[in-house]
């Protein structure tokens, strides 16, 4: 069965990759026909199978010889992870609505890294997730929360211009998803592992104050630590 669910994943995460890549390419549709990203070359069905095209090509195009983005292949392994994870912490009456959601922070995740955005078919796609998540009589709490949550982020924002539109936005929609205590540690872990990947790059002067932080990947890993794993 975890083979199964992983084949599942792997295929979900690499349309997911597929849908963030060309999220800015307006020359293909997200139906359109596989294609090598430099040369357009369509591909076969042996170039397409998640995760093992990517060894079986070494991670090189068949036709053009030019190299595969790696992270198609983290993201087709991480979609087969997570599908599992899925799978062995929530029974059948959540496992629509978890991966709605889960897929949704993927994607965001990677069209953060990609273009440095969080497109707002993400936030669509999480308050669907959260409909099939929660009970029916949690509807309104959950969204007098969620108002309560934007209207705080927003005066925060335009005082201390910390976070963008897209971060304040996704984190309004988690808050649909977890209890408050649950939020605030879920933006918890996101900070704490931002700072250790980019602290030291600002120790060497990589970067500095002025720079702007991708901050969506962090804020959807602290998020599926606590969906997956209900901390604290």
């Amino acid at each position: 069965m975890f083979l199964f669910y992983f084949i599942i994943g792997s295929c979900f995460g690499s349309f997911v990759y597929l849908c963030a890549y060309r999220y800015r390419q307006p020359s293909l549709q997200i139906f359109h026909r596989s294609v090598c990203d430099l040369c357009h070359h369509p591909l076969s069905w042996k170039e397409m199978i998640p995760c093992l095209s990517w060894f079986y090509l070494y991670g090189k195009c068949r036709w053009c010889h030019s190299k595969i983005p790696i992270y198609s292949l983290f993201c087709e392994l991480l979609g087969g992870i997570l599908s599992v994870l899925i799978f062995l912490c929530f029974d059948g009456k959540d496992v629509i609505g978890v991966y709605l959601v889960v897929f949704s922070l993927l994607y965001c995740s990677c069209t953060d890294i990609l273009y440095g955005l969080i497109p707002d078919r993400t936030h669509v796609f999480l308050i669907f997730g959260a409909l099939f998540v929660l009970e029916p009589h949690e509807y309104l709490i959950s969204f007098l929360v969620f108002l309560a949550v934007f209207i705080v982020l927003y005066f925060i924002n335009i005082i201390t211009e910390g976070l963008g539109w897209g971060d304040i936005k996704l984190i309004t929609c988690l808050s649909l998803l977890m209890k408050p205590y649950l939020l605030v540690f879920s933006i918890a872990i996101a900070s704490c592992s931002a700072l250790i990947i980019f602290l030291p790059m600002f120790l060497q002067k990589k970067i500095t104050r002025s720079t702007k932080i991708r901050f969506g990947p962090f804020l959807s890993f602290g998020a599926l630590i606590c969906l997956f794993f209900k901390l604290p």
